[in-house]
């Protein structure tokens, strides 16, 4: 069997790893940006905090905004 066809079930393993680990980490990057938010508007007295948007709403409206 030639090395090529021996590392391809690697490189897709890679390939799968990476794409799992980049949208994790487009994920805990808005949680980090939004719990951020939220945190600097509560400590201002008085004012109404909107409850942070969830990823999956944010994305979805990302990409809408992407097609057009």
């Amino acid at each position: 069997m030639s090395a090529f066809v021996r590392n391809v079930p690697i490189v897709i393993a890679l390939l799968l790893a990476v794409a799992c680990s980049s949208e994790s980490l487009k994920r805990n990057a808005y949680h980090s940006v939004q719990t951020m938010q939220q945190r600097k508007c509560q400590q201002q007295p008085g004012k109404d905090c909107p409850e942070p948007e969830s990823y999956n709403k944010y994305e979805k409206q990302r990409e809408d905004v992407l097609k057009k």
